[in-house]
């Protein structure tokens, strides 16, 4: 599958995915989609899904690009860990400094 027809499919489950962020993730070495002898990238279904398990825990799980790179193992996981964002006033926050 294109670039634009993966980006359309993502867009379904991820509105903010764009052709250029499928570049970037590539660039950063995060996915490798097959090329054609053109030099025109292919996806298949298990890119895909590495790219929506990359954008999931990017926006939903708020892990960082750098982290997700260096943790190989959160995107092969299968189990999804949930972070636990606590909110503090900034009394709290000053108290427990």
């Amino acid at each position: 599958m294109n670039i634009g027809k993966t980006v359309e499919k993502i867009k379904k489950y991820y509105p903010s995915v764009s052709i250029s962020r499928l570049r970037f993730l590539e660039a950063e070495g995060l996915i490798k989609p097959k090329r054609s002898k053109g030099g025109t990238r292919s996806y298949s279904e298990k890119d895909i899904e590495k790219i929506k398990k990359i954008i999931y825990l990017q926006e939903e799980q708020f892990y960082t690009l750098k982290a997700i790179k260096n943790n190989p193992e959160l995107i092969k996981s299968k189990k999804i860990k949930t972070l636990i964002i606590k909110e503090y006033s900034k009394h709290d926050a000053l108290k427990l400094s």
